[in-house]
Protein backbone atom coordinates (compact mmCIF):
# COMPACT_ATOMS: atom_id res chain seq x y z
CA UNK A 1 0.00 0.00 0.00
CA UNK A 2 1.30 3.77 -1.11
CA UNK A 3 2.18 5.85 2.11
CA UNK A 4 1.70 9.66 1.95
CA UNK A 5 5.34 10.38 1.06
CA UNK A 6 5.11 7.79 -1.98
CA UNK A 7 2.54 10.31 -3.36
CA UNK A 8 4.51 13.35 -3.18
CA UNK A 9 6.43 14.93 -5.68
CA UNK A 10 9.76 17.07 -4.93
CA UNK A 11 9.94 20.66 -5.21
CA UNK A 12 11.67 23.69 -4.20
CA UNK A 13 11.80 27.51 -3.71
CA UNK A 14 14.06 29.65 -3.46
CA UNK A 15 16.24 26.65 -3.32
CA UNK A 16 14.35 25.35 -0.16
CA UNK A 17 13.41 21.78 -0.90
CA UNK A 18 9.73 20.52 -0.55
CA UNK A 19 7.42 18.05 -1.21
CA UNK A 20 4.43 18.94 -3.53
CA UNK A 21 1.11 16.95 -2.17
CA UNK A 22 -1.63 18.58 -4.23
CA UNK A 23 -2.06 22.21 -5.86
CA UNK A 24 -3.81 24.00 -8.59
CA UNK A 25 -2.76 26.87 -11.70
CA UNK A 26 -5.52 29.37 -12.45
CA UNK A 27 -4.90 31.16 -15.59
CA UNK A 28 -7.02 33.96 -17.57
CA UNK A 29 -7.43 36.83 -18.91
CA UNK A 30 -7.93 40.46 -17.49
CA UNK A 31 -11.07 42.15 -18.13
CA UNK A 32 -12.74 45.51 -17.02
CA UNK A 33 -16.31 46.49 -17.58
CA UNK A 34 -16.88 50.13 -18.05
CA UNK A 35 -20.33 51.32 -17.74
CA UNK A 36 -21.25 54.68 -18.90
CA UNK A 37 -24.15 56.94 -16.88
CA UNK A 38 -27.65 57.11 -19.08
CA UNK A 39 -25.92 55.12 -22.31
CA UNK A 40 -27.54 51.55 -22.73
CA UNK A 41 -24.29 50.01 -24.14
CA UNK A 42 -21.34 49.18 -21.71
CA UNK A 43 -17.68 48.00 -23.12
CA UNK A 44 -15.22 45.34 -21.62
CA UNK A 45 -11.39 45.73 -21.61
CA UNK A 46 -9.21 43.47 -22.21
CA UNK A 47 -5.59 44.63 -20.27
CA UNK A 48 -3.98 41.26 -21.66
CA UNK A 49 -3.23 38.05 -20.05
CA UNK A 50 -3.30 37.39 -16.49
CA UNK A 51 -0.14 36.01 -15.19
CA UNK A 52 -0.45 32.49 -13.53
CA UNK A 53 -1.15 31.12 -9.71
CA UNK A 54 -0.29 28.17 -8.10
CA UNK A 55 -1.92 26.89 -5.33
CA UNK A 56 0.19 24.52 -3.46
CA UNK A 57 -0.47 22.04 -0.45
CA UNK A 58 3.75 21.73 0.38
CA UNK A 59 4.93 18.95 2.94
CA UNK A 60 8.13 19.67 5.20
CA UNK A 61 9.02 16.70 6.80
CA UNK A 62 12.57 15.18 8.56
CA UNK A 63 13.80 13.94 11.68
CA UNK A 64 17.02 15.54 12.80
CA UNK A 65 16.45 18.21 10.00
CA UNK A 66 12.79 18.79 10.54
CA UNK A 67 13.64 22.13 12.71
CA UNK A 68 16.33 23.53 10.31
CA UNK A 69 13.99 22.81 7.00
CA UNK A 70 11.02 24.41 8.11
CA UNK A 71 12.63 27.08 9.71
CA UNK A 72 14.35 27.43 6.05
CA UNK A 73 11.37 26.87 3.90
CA UNK A 74 9.59 30.01 6.54
CA UNK A 75 12.37 32.17 5.77
CA UNK A 76 12.39 31.81 2.09
CA UNK A 77 8.45 32.13 2.14
CA UNK A 78 8.59 35.81 4.39
CA UNK A 79 11.24 37.55 2.12
CA UNK A 80 9.43 39.34 -0.33
CA UNK A 81 11.88 39.24 -3.22
CA UNK A 82 10.85 36.97 -6.05
CA UNK A 83 12.00 33.53 -6.10
CA UNK A 84 12.50 31.11 -8.58
CA UNK A 85 9.33 27.79 -8.08
CA UNK A 86 10.82 24.45 -9.03
CA UNK A 87 7.28 22.94 -9.75
CA UNK A 88 7.13 19.11 -10.59
CA UNK A 89 4.79 20.15 -13.23
CA UNK A 90 5.44 22.88 -14.64
CA UNK A 91 9.01 23.55 -14.28
CA UNK A 92 10.74 26.50 -13.65
CA UNK A 93 8.93 29.84 -12.88
CA UNK A 94 9.49 33.09 -11.08
CA UNK A 95 7.27 33.71 -8.22
CA UNK A 96 6.51 35.68 -5.19
CA UNK A 97 4.40 34.24 -2.16
CA UNK A 98 0.95 35.53 -2.09
CA UNK A 99 -0.35 37.37 0.86
CA UNK A 100 -1.21 34.58 3.66
CA UNK A 101 0.15 31.23 4.16
CA UNK A 102 -0.67 28.29 6.74
CA UNK A 103 1.06 26.01 8.40
CA UNK A 104 -0.58 22.66 10.30
CA UNK A 105 1.87 20.19 12.39
CA UNK A 106 -0.59 17.56 14.69
CA UNK A 107 0.94 15.68 17.31
CA UNK A 108 -0.15 12.59 15.83
CA UNK A 109 2.49 13.15 13.09
CA UNK A 110 6.11 14.72 14.56
CA UNK A 111 8.38 15.83 12.07
CA UNK A 112 6.25 16.74 9.29
CA UNK A 113 4.41 20.46 8.50
CA UNK A 114 1.98 20.90 6.03
CA UNK A 115 1.85 24.36 4.00
CA UNK A 116 -1.29 26.26 2.35
CA UNK A 117 0.40 28.44 -0.44
CA UNK A 118 0.06 30.69 -3.15
CA UNK A 119 2.55 31.47 -5.66
CA UNK A 120 1.95 34.07 -7.95
CA UNK A 121 4.27 34.45 -11.27
CA UNK A 122 5.87 37.60 -11.31
CA UNK A 123 7.60 39.89 -14.13
CA UNK A 124 10.68 42.45 -13.65
CA UNK A 125 9.18 45.46 -12.21
CA UNK A 126 7.76 48.04 -14.88
CA UNK A 127 5.55 50.54 -13.91
CA UNK A 128 3.58 51.98 -16.82
CA UNK A 129 2.27 55.52 -17.02
CA UNK A 130 -1.16 55.13 -15.44
CA UNK A 131 -2.14 57.61 -17.78
CA UNK A 132 -1.42 56.74 -21.12
CA UNK A 133 -2.02 52.80 -20.03
CA UNK A 134 -5.45 54.11 -19.16
CA UNK A 135 -7.74 52.99 -21.98
CA UNK A 136 -10.29 55.77 -21.24
CA UNK A 137 -8.01 58.21 -22.71
CA UNK A 138 -8.04 56.56 -25.87
CA UNK A 139 -11.53 56.77 -26.31
CA UNK A 140 -11.40 60.45 -25.08
CA UNK A 141 -9.48 61.60 -27.79
CA UNK A 142 -10.83 58.76 -30.56
CA UNK A 143 -14.12 60.99 -29.97
CA UNK A 144 -12.18 64.40 -30.45
CA UNK A 145 -10.64 63.29 -34.02
CA UNK A 146 -14.45 62.74 -34.81
CA UNK A 147 -15.96 65.88 -33.60
CA UNK A 148 -12.63 67.87 -34.92
CA UNK A 149 -13.48 66.03 -38.41
CA UNK A 150 -17.69 67.14 -38.05
CA UNK A 151 -16.30 70.97 -37.31
CA UNK A 152 -13.81 71.36 -39.84
CA UNK A 153 -16.19 70.08 -42.46
CA UNK A 154 -18.51 72.41 -40.86
CA UNK A 155 -16.74 75.03 -40.65
CA UNK A 156 -13.82 74.72 -43.76
CA UNK A 157 -15.85 73.12 -46.76
CA UNK A 158 -17.30 75.67 -48.96
CA UNK A 159 -19.55 74.85 -52.01
CA UNK A 160 -20.49 78.28 -53.57
CA UNK A 161 -20.31 77.39 -57.25
CA UNK A 162 -22.66 75.26 -58.89
CA UNK A 163 -19.90 73.46 -60.61
CA UNK A 164 -18.12 72.28 -57.88
CA UNK A 165 -21.35 70.85 -56.69
CA UNK A 166 -21.50 68.02 -59.60
CA UNK A 167 -17.73 67.90 -59.27
CA UNK A 168 -17.61 66.73 -55.24
CA UNK A 169 -21.05 64.93 -56.12
CA UNK A 170 -18.89 62.88 -58.08
CA UNK A 171 -16.11 62.66 -55.57
CA UNK A 172 -18.62 61.77 -52.83
CA UNK A 173 -20.03 58.68 -55.29
CA UNK A 174 -17.04 57.30 -56.36
CA UNK A 175 -15.96 56.74 -52.48
CA UNK A 176 -19.54 55.84 -51.31
CA UNK A 177 -18.96 53.04 -53.99
CA UNK A 178 -15.67 51.89 -52.11
CA UNK A 179 -17.60 51.87 -49.24
CA UNK A 180 -20.10 49.65 -50.91
CA UNK A 181 -17.75 47.50 -52.03
CA UNK A 182 -15.73 46.93 -49.03
CA UNK A 183 -18.62 46.41 -47.00
CA UNK A 184 -19.29 42.89 -48.75
CA UNK A 185 -15.60 41.49 -47.67
CA UNK A 186 -15.99 40.92 -44.21
CA UNK A 187 -16.25 37.60 -42.39
CA UNK A 188 -18.09 38.46 -39.38
CA UNK A 189 -21.40 40.97 -40.39
CA UNK A 190 -23.33 42.36 -37.55
CA UNK A 191 -26.50 42.11 -39.64
CA UNK A 192 -27.84 45.15 -38.05
CA UNK A 193 -25.09 46.84 -38.48
CA UNK A 194 -24.75 46.00 -42.07
CA UNK A 195 -28.62 47.18 -42.21
CA UNK A 196 -28.19 50.83 -40.36
CA UNK A 197 -24.73 51.10 -43.11
CA UNK A 198 -26.98 50.16 -46.44
CA UNK A 199 -29.32 52.68 -45.23
CA UNK A 200 -27.37 55.14 -44.49
CA UNK A 201 -25.12 54.75 -47.74
CA UNK A 202 -28.73 54.36 -49.96
CA UNK A 203 -29.49 57.73 -47.85
CA UNK A 204 -26.40 59.50 -48.78
CA UNK A 205 -26.54 57.98 -52.57
CA UNK A 206 -30.01 59.53 -52.82
CA UNK A 207 -29.82 62.66 -51.95
CA UNK A 208 -26.27 63.86 -52.47
CA UNK A 209 -26.72 66.81 -54.27
CA UNK A 210 -28.53 68.28 -51.60
CA UNK A 211 -25.93 66.92 -49.13
CA UNK A 212 -22.89 68.37 -50.58
CA UNK A 213 -24.73 72.02 -51.25
CA UNK A 214 -24.58 72.01 -47.24
CA UNK A 215 -21.58 72.13 -45.44
CA UNK A 216 -23.95 71.15 -42.02
CA UNK A 217 -25.09 68.29 -43.38
CA UNK A 218 -22.53 66.87 -45.84
CA UNK A 219 -20.41 66.90 -42.56
CA UNK A 220 -22.95 65.08 -40.79
CA UNK A 221 -23.50 62.77 -43.54
CA UNK A 222 -20.54 61.76 -44.08
CA UNK A 223 -19.23 61.28 -40.88
CA UNK A 224 -22.60 59.20 -40.42
CA UNK A 225 -21.28 57.28 -43.35
CA UNK A 226 -17.89 56.69 -41.70
CA UNK A 227 -19.20 55.71 -38.46
CA UNK A 228 -21.87 53.30 -39.91
CA UNK A 229 -19.33 51.67 -42.22
CA UNK A 230 -16.56 51.07 -39.19
CA UNK A 231 -19.44 49.32 -37.19
CA UNK A 232 -19.93 46.99 -39.46
CA UNK A 233 -17.99 43.66 -38.10
CA UNK A 234 -17.94 41.87 -34.94
CA UNK A 235 -14.36 41.08 -35.78
CA UNK A 236 -11.73 43.51 -34.94
CA UNK A 237 -9.15 42.20 -37.06
CA UNK A 238 -11.83 43.09 -39.64
CA UNK A 239 -12.73 46.20 -39.03
CA UNK A 240 -8.59 47.29 -38.76
CA UNK A 241 -8.41 45.62 -42.15
CA UNK A 242 -11.62 47.51 -43.75
CA UNK A 243 -10.75 50.76 -42.60
CA UNK A 244 -7.17 49.75 -43.93
CA UNK A 245 -8.28 49.48 -46.93
CA UNK A 246 -10.26 52.16 -47.38
CA UNK A 247 -7.15 54.42 -45.96
CA UNK A 248 -5.56 56.39 -48.88
CA UNK A 249 -8.80 58.15 -50.55
CA UNK A 250 -7.67 60.48 -52.98
CA UNK A 251 -3.98 59.27 -53.45
CA UNK A 252 -5.15 59.28 -57.09
CA UNK A 253 -6.60 62.75 -57.72
CA UNK A 254 -5.76 64.92 -60.12
CA UNK A 255 -4.84 68.03 -58.73
CA UNK A 256 -7.48 70.58 -59.75
CA UNK A 257 -5.73 73.94 -61.51
CA UNK A 258 -6.31 77.00 -59.37
CA UNK A 259 -6.64 79.93 -62.06
CA UNK A 260 -10.09 80.62 -61.15
CA UNK A 261 -11.78 81.30 -57.92
CA UNK A 262 -14.13 78.61 -58.50
CA UNK A 263 -11.59 76.13 -59.23
CA UNK A 264 -9.90 77.36 -55.88
CA UNK A 265 -12.87 76.55 -53.52
CA UNK A 266 -13.18 73.24 -55.60
CA UNK A 267 -9.08 72.51 -54.86
CA UNK A 268 -9.46 73.16 -51.32
CA UNK A 269 -12.76 71.37 -50.89
CA UNK A 270 -10.63 68.18 -52.54
CA UNK A 271 -7.53 68.65 -50.07
CA UNK A 272 -9.92 69.04 -47.11
CA UNK A 273 -12.25 66.20 -47.63
CA UNK A 274 -9.49 63.65 -48.13
CA UNK A 275 -8.09 64.97 -44.95
CA UNK A 276 -10.63 64.43 -43.00
CA UNK A 277 -11.84 61.12 -44.30
CA UNK A 278 -8.38 59.80 -44.45
CA UNK A 279 -7.71 60.93 -40.53
CA UNK A 280 -10.97 58.92 -39.71
CA UNK A 281 -10.00 55.55 -41.37
CA UNK A 282 -6.38 56.03 -39.56
CA UNK A 283 -8.48 56.91 -35.86
CA UNK A 284 -10.72 53.97 -36.77
CA UNK A 285 -7.57 51.53 -36.99
CA UNK A 286 -6.02 53.09 -34.09
CA UNK A 287 -9.14 51.78 -32.11
CA UNK A 288 -9.77 48.81 -33.68
CA UNK A 289 -5.56 48.06 -32.96
CA UNK A 290 -6.38 47.85 -29.56
CA UNK A 291 -8.89 45.91 -29.32
CA UNK A 292 -7.42 42.80 -30.98
CA UNK A 293 -5.65 39.77 -29.15
CA UNK A 294 -2.36 40.19 -30.29
CA UNK A 295 -0.09 36.97 -29.24
CA UNK A 296 3.22 37.75 -30.09
CA UNK A 297 5.68 40.32 -30.83
CA UNK A 298 5.12 39.77 -35.07
CA UNK A 299 1.94 40.47 -35.32
CA UNK A 300 2.35 44.14 -32.82
CA UNK A 301 4.94 44.64 -35.42
CA UNK A 302 2.90 44.25 -38.17
CA UNK A 303 0.18 46.59 -36.94
CA UNK A 304 2.29 48.96 -35.50
CA UNK A 305 4.16 49.21 -39.60
CA UNK A 306 0.75 49.30 -40.98
CA UNK A 307 0.21 52.56 -38.56
CA UNK A 308 2.88 54.22 -38.76
CA UNK A 309 2.97 54.14 -42.53
CA UNK A 310 -0.87 55.60 -42.69
CA UNK A 311 0.13 58.16 -40.30
CA UNK A 312 3.60 59.29 -42.04
CA UNK A 313 1.17 59.59 -45.70
CA UNK A 314 -0.80 61.94 -43.88
CA UNK A 315 1.92 64.87 -43.73
CA UNK A 316 3.77 63.44 -47.03
CA UNK A 317 1.76 65.82 -49.58
CA UNK A 318 0.28 68.86 -48.42
CA UNK A 319 -0.94 69.54 -51.61
CA UNK A 320 -3.21 66.46 -51.80
CA UNK A 321 -4.40 66.51 -47.95
CA UNK A 322 -5.35 69.46 -46.10
CA UNK A 323 -5.94 69.03 -41.89
CA UNK A 324 -6.18 71.83 -40.07
CA UNK A 325 -4.26 72.46 -36.97
CA UNK A 326 -6.44 71.15 -34.36
CA UNK A 327 -7.61 67.94 -36.50
CA UNK A 328 -3.16 67.53 -36.68
CA UNK A 329 -3.53 67.22 -32.53
CA UNK A 330 -6.11 65.52 -32.17
CA UNK A 331 -4.68 62.73 -34.42
CA UNK A 332 -1.13 63.41 -32.90
CA UNK A 333 -2.71 63.06 -29.28
CA UNK A 334 -4.81 59.41 -30.15
CA UNK A 335 -1.70 58.16 -31.57
CA UNK A 336 0.58 58.45 -29.05
CA UNK A 337 -2.16 57.41 -26.62
CA UNK A 338 -2.14 53.79 -28.68
CA UNK A 339 1.36 53.88 -28.94
CA UNK A 340 1.94 54.11 -25.23
CA UNK A 341 -0.63 50.91 -24.85
CA UNK A 342 0.98 48.93 -27.19
CA UNK A 343 4.53 49.80 -25.30
CA UNK A 344 2.63 48.62 -22.69
CA UNK A 345 1.70 45.69 -24.26
CA UNK A 346 4.50 44.94 -25.12
CA UNK A 347 6.33 44.28 -21.89
CA UNK A 348 4.36 41.01 -21.44
CA UNK A 349 3.83 39.98 -25.41
CA UNK A 350 5.32 36.61 -26.49
CA UNK A 351 8.61 36.77 -28.08
CA UNK A 352 9.37 34.66 -30.88
CA UNK A 353 12.69 32.39 -31.15
CA UNK A 354 13.97 29.62 -32.87
CA UNK A 355 15.01 26.08 -31.56
CA UNK A 356 16.64 23.06 -33.35
CA UNK A 357 14.51 19.83 -33.33
CA UNK A 358 15.14 16.92 -34.56
CA UNK A 359 12.53 13.87 -35.30
CA UNK A 360 9.84 14.96 -32.75
CA UNK A 361 6.34 14.99 -32.24
CA UNK A 362 4.76 19.17 -31.98
CA UNK A 363 3.06 17.70 -28.75
CA UNK A 364 6.37 16.72 -27.21
CA UNK A 365 7.80 19.65 -27.60
CA UNK A 366 5.28 21.76 -26.35
CA UNK A 367 4.94 19.97 -23.40
CA UNK A 368 8.64 19.97 -22.89
CA UNK A 369 9.10 23.97 -23.35
CA UNK A 370 5.67 24.87 -21.95
CA UNK A 371 4.88 22.23 -19.46
CA UNK A 372 1.52 21.90 -21.45
CA UNK A 373 0.10 21.72 -25.00
CA UNK A 374 -1.82 24.99 -24.76
CA UNK A 375 1.00 26.23 -27.22
CA UNK A 376 0.43 23.42 -29.76
CA UNK A 377 -1.37 25.76 -31.93
CA UNK A 378 0.45 28.58 -31.69
CA UNK A 379 3.92 26.68 -32.95
CA UNK A 380 1.79 24.88 -35.69
CA UNK A 381 0.82 28.19 -36.85
CA UNK A 382 3.97 29.96 -36.51
CA UNK A 383 5.66 27.21 -38.51
CA UNK A 384 3.18 26.54 -40.98
CA UNK A 385 2.92 22.98 -39.81
CA UNK A 386 1.32 20.86 -42.12
CA UNK A 387 2.30 17.03 -40.82
CA UNK A 388 2.66 18.09 -36.51
CA UNK A 389 3.40 14.25 -36.01
CA UNK A 390 7.19 15.04 -36.37
CA UNK A 391 9.26 17.59 -36.69
CA UNK A 392 12.76 18.64 -37.52
CA UNK A 393 14.74 21.87 -38.18
CA UNK A 394 14.98 25.34 -37.07
CA UNK A 395 10.84 25.61 -35.11
CA UNK A 396 9.72 29.33 -34.11
CA UNK A 397 8.38 29.04 -30.47
CA UNK A 398 6.85 31.72 -28.44
CA UNK A 399 9.12 32.93 -25.25
CA UNK A 400 7.69 35.05 -22.38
Amino acid sequence: MLTLFDRLYPASYKGISFFYATGSKTHGRKKVLHEYPGKDFDFVEDLGKKLREFKITAVISGTLTYEINRQQFESALLDSSVGILIHPFYGVVNCVVMGDWTVTEEPTNIGSAVYEITFRENQPNVYPTPATNNFTNIITTFNTVYDTVISDLGVNYIIEYYNNINYISQKMTNITNQFNAYSKNTSSPNQVDLNNFTKASSDYSANIYSIVSSPTDFADYTVNLVQTFDAISDSEQDRFNMNYNMFGIGENDIPVPQTTESLIERENDRILINGCLNVLFLANMYFSATQLTITNENELTNINTKTETAYSYLFSDPTNIYMSTDLVNAIQELRVNVKSFFDNESLTINKITSINAKNIPVNVLTYQYYGSLDNASDIISLNSITNASLISGNIKILTS
